[in-house]
């Protein structure tokens, strides 16, 4: 007994030593950085695309892991994620899509890095969102960018010498590979003419944005529906 005891703990350092070598390759891939150049007082407003802590499915190098707690910060361009108690950043370099898990989201709604999607000549940095509804898709690209108080800003005079960081989006819808812009409500329902007065009337009664890329979703699964 005491024997077995002694080989308990002559082998269990190595055993939970084995364990968090496996653990920390699986985690790294020497892909992790630190936050300590992360500086969110140095500004005002959400760096984030969500502030909140979702669940992700996120393919870095080629391998899909799952994270219980992620966010995108567009302005540095990374993930960032939490691993047990540890605050962890990706570099968006090292990341060809990624997903959030939460139930309200669409399964098929996902994060791919821009330059993945052609935006008629227009060179972006970070990801777009995109929504793969029936034979059509929604895509929205995000510029984050950083306004300072002047005579054109008034406005922002209150923000002493910090900078106040705006999201700008553009909605597109993707057709037989060809995006159109969506600026407004009539810009979508130019693509579906046979079908606008329907539409209109949808996104009238359901409250629906055609702004937004929830509401271009929403309108394209009614065109889908088959019964308009």
């Amino acid at each position: 007994m005491v024997r077995f005891i002694l080989f308990i703990f002559t082998f269990f350092p190595i055993i939970v030593n084995a364990q968090l070598v496996r653990q920390a390759n699986f985690d790294n891939y020497e892909i992790f950085f630190s936050g300590d150049k992360l500086n969110a007082d140095e500004f005002e407003g959400s760096a984030y695309l969500d502030e909140s802590w979702k669940k992700a499915k996120i393919t870095i190098n080629g391998k899909s892991l799952e994270y219980k707690k992620a966010r995108y910060n567009i302005y540095y361009e990374i993930m960032e994620v939490m691993i047990r108690s540890d605050h962890k950043y990706i570099d968006s370099k090292n990341i060809s899509r990624f997903q959030f898990l939460d139930k309200s989201v669409d399964t098929l709604t996902f994060y791919v890095p821009q330059a993945d999607i052609p935006l008629k000549g227009k060179k972006l940095n970070g990801f777009v969102k995109t929504t793969i509804v029936g034979e059509y898709q929604v895509i929205s690209s995000y510029e984050m960018l950083m306004r300072k108080a002047s005579k054109e800003n008034p406005l922002l005079a209150g923000v002493e010498n910090k900078g106040r960081l705006i999201t700008k989006i553009e909605n597109y819808i993707r057709i037989n590979d060809t995006l159109h812009k969506i600026k407004k409500e009539k810009d979508f329902l130019n693509l579906f003419r046979d079908k606008s007065k329907i539409l209109k009337n949808y996104a009238k009664d359901e409250g629906i944005d055609a702004k937004t890329h929830s509401g271009l979703v929403a309108l394209l699964k009614e065109v889908g529906n088959g019964s308009l």
